[in-house]
């Protein structure tokens, strides 16, 4: 897998068969995916889209790890972001011999 860290607010994670574009803005965190061979792709969203009190959580910062290589083929991402009193820690998993990506992540009050 590969990452390529475009500009500040946008990376992309690339495997054999899946490329997702994570971009950090109005401080929300975006995703497209795209892969030729998967029939749902392209297809966009947000992840981490969760309210508090009613209210969309405004992500701050957002910070892109290294990729971990597991022996299945499979890659893990891990992905941090903050907000005002919340952490929100993703991960993003893409495999080496499927066109999918597969997503968990963990909220935390600070």
């Amino acid at each position: 897998m590969q990452i390529l860290r475009t500009t500040t607010t946008t990376t992309t994670l690339q495997s054999a068969h899946v490329t997702v574009t994570l971009t950090h803005t109005q401080q929300q965190i975006r995703f497209a995916m795209q892969s030729p061979q998967a029939v749902f792709a392209p297809c966009e969203g947000v992840l981490g889209d969760i309210q508090c009190n009613h209210r969309a959580i405004a992500w701050q910062s957002l910070h892109v790890g290294e990729p971990v290589a597991h022996p299945d083929g499979s890659h893990t991402v891990a992905i941090v972001a903050d907000a005002e009193g919340l952490r929100l820690q993703l991960t993003i998993q893409l495999y080496a011999q499927h066109a999918m990506m597969r997503t968990w992540g963990v909220l935390q009050n600070l």
